[in-house]
């Protein structure tokens, strides 16, 4: 196993030039490209904006495929892999078994990790932006958020459950408008992270908070702080081989051979360790 340390000792590359991965300018004009992709594809139509969401999600499958700590990066052995893929597997048959109580953990789970993954943000802006990710399409997009639980866990939620997620996602809301005018440097992110569940299909809105909230800026400073060619070393074929795994379930269902809520249940699952651990 190959461990690459934070000053970049590994084939010369140094701190310096890990930082020369794209100014603070370009990495702000991409996240506006991924905001306006976004708005043409719910502008285009629901097959549109699943496909950008999906090619969303798919983006930010990297932040996740490597081992990184404080002041490392490696890839993943062996046995971390196989005890990832049998946790992972357990948190599966869990929200399966148990799909209303799976998806409330699942949103639970999913907003303590984007809130405890602040980077450069405060705690009240991480909090807000985070329980909109889970919360804001219930609010504002009730139904169809409704309709996309229930197409994903096979049951309906009741009424009381999408209540509770709504108001997380309202919690959300008025802490962002307290970063609105409060935090100037946070503003943009958190007018973006209101606007997403308001204006965007439920999937949509949640691919495109994901990626501009969390895994970019984690690839970002995954890149700055141990080099682009660490990176790749490190997490390319576990990306690989997981989007890899992620398509051929994706084809099984839309032909048919698959039940959507056990490829949901996997996918859901899968991402547990990873949220547990901010790590893999």
């Amino acid at each position: 196993m190959v461990m690459v340390t934070a000053d970049g000792e590994r084939n010369g590359a140094s701190l310096n030039r890990a930082l020369s991965f794209g100014t603070t300018k370009t990495i702000h004009l991409l996240g506006w490209v991924v905001v306006l992709l976004a708005v043409l594809a719910q502008l285009a139509g629901p097959t549109a904006a699943a496909m950008v969401a999906a090619l969303y999600f798919a983006c930010g499958l990297p932040h996740g495929a490597s081992n990184e700590q404080r002041a490392s990066l490696s890839a993943f052995a062996p046995l971390e892999i196989v005890a990832y893929v049998v946790t992972g597997m357990a948190a599966a048959a869990f929200i399966f078994a148990e799909p209303v109580a799976g998806l409330i953990l699942f949103l639970a789970l999913s907003a303590w990790h984007f809130a405890s993954d602040r980077r450069d943000h405060t705690l009240v802006t991480g909090v807000g932006i985070a329980l909109l990710l889970v919360g804001g399409s219930a609010l504002f997009r009730r139904s169809a958020t409704a309709d996309v639980f229930a197409s994903l866990i096979g049951t309906t939620v009741p009424n009381p459950v999408m209540s509770i997620i709504a108001a997380a996602g309202a919690l959300g809301c008025l802490l962002a408008l307290h970063t609105v005018w409060k935090e100037p440097r946070a503003r943009n992110l958190a007018l973006t992270a209101i606007g997403a569940p308001l204006l965007l299909d439920p999937v949509l809105a949640v691919g495109l908070l994901f990626l501009l909230f969390h895994a970019g800026p984690a690839q970002i400073e995954q890149v700055r702080n141990f080099g682009l060619r660490a990176v790749r070393h490190a997490a390319g074929w576990p990306s690989i081989a997981a989007l890899a795994i992620a398509i051929a379930g994706c084809l099984l269902v839309a032909y048919g051979g698959l039940p959507m809520p056990i490829l949901a249940a996997i996918f859901g699952g899968m991402t547990v360790p990873h949220m547990l651990t901010l790590r893999l």
